[in-house]
């Protein structure tokens, strides 16, 4: 058992509900691009390193930035950093509209 974001959850089921939640959060979205595919992978580990295994078969990479505003919000996060240093293919760093 884990804690994630305050609640105990089964290792086991974890992958699939976060990959359900990625899926609806894609659809939301997939009307307005019906031609880009999108392959979804859910995998437990360090987020930079598990990207960075899979950036020698992918063909971009797209992280999102939190960013805080103002000074804080120009910084990339370590995770950001770390793929856009080491990544094997193009990586694409982007904030929402509400940054």
């Amino acid at each position: 058992t884990s804690f994630v974001g305050g609640w105990s959850v089964d290792d086991s089921t974890l992958g699939t509900r976060l990959e359900e939640m990625v899926k609806d959060l894609v659809a939301t979205h997939a009307s307005l691009h019906p031609d880009l595919e999108v392959d979804i992978r859910v995998r437990p580990g360090h987020p930079a390193q598990v990207l960075l295994e899979h950036s020698e078969a992918a063909s971009l990479i797209v992280l999102g930035s939190r960013g805080r505003g103002g000074f804080a919000g120009l910084l990339l996060g370590s995770t950001s950093r770390e793929v856009m240093r080491n990544a094997r293919c193009p990586v694409l760093i982007t904030r929402g509209p509400r940054d």
